[in-house]
């Protein structure tokens, strides 16, 4: 499990939201998504993964990417509103080898793009020391802050495009996937909620 102090933050920093609500009946029939929908490339990657409208995503419209000098964060809080614990597996960013292994991927898209860009992992803010991954457990009825990582390039020997360019400044719309276990591993979506990335 990651370090409580590396992922909590003051409550004024709070932008987003993801919450999650595991009902004890069922997870219904999700329809399918769209051709062109960033679910529907990912779901190719990952044959045979459940998705669950019992558990919602929300991003508060309107959040702003901050600037630092170690990179742009967007603030999320993952929160659990069912009766039971649940894990997921988070990452921070890391410098060599492969990428550390997460259960979290954004999709952000300039507003108004006519082509929507592909859900990537996404890792949490700043470098710790030691191991990047861990499991995380969100008790029933608690919640964990988290900061995103938007503009990482990647590790040495395997770069990335970062999800947004720290120069790109403007308005975009941010998607987020999230797999989760409670008894048994089921993804969800949430958004797209518009963030902005102001000039330097």
């Amino acid at each position: 499990m990651l370090p409580s102090s590396l992922l909590s933050l003051p409550g004024r920093c709070l932008l987003a939201a993801v919450v999650l609500s595991w009902p004890a009946g069922g997870t219904g029939a999700p329809a399918p998504p769209d051709r062109g929908n960033p679910e529907a490339g990912w779901l190719a990657e990952h044959k045979g993964m459940k998705k669950t409208m019992a558990v919602t995503l929300r991003m508060e419209a309107g959040a702003k990417v901050r600037r630092t000098a170690r990179g742009l964060w967007l603030p999320v809080t993952i929160a659990n509103n069912t009766s039971g614990e649940v894990t997921t597996t988070l990452a921070h960013e890391w410098h060599g080898g492969e990428w550390p292994s997460t259960d979290l991927y954004a999709a952000v898209t300039p507003a108004g793009a006519g082509k929507l860009r592909p859900f990537h992992p996404v890792y949490l803010f700043g470098e710790p020391i030691g191991k990047a991954s861990g499991k995380v457990k969100v008790p029933a009825g608690q919640s964990v802050k988290v900061l995103l990582r938007l503009d990482w390039p990647g590790t040495g020997s395997v770069p990335a495009q970062p999800l947004l360019e720290p120069s790109a400044h403007g308005t975009y719309e941010v998607r987020l996937l999230l797999v989760v276990d409670a008894g048994g591993k089921r993804y969800a979506v949430g958004g797209p909620a518009r963030v902005e990335l102001a000039r330097k």
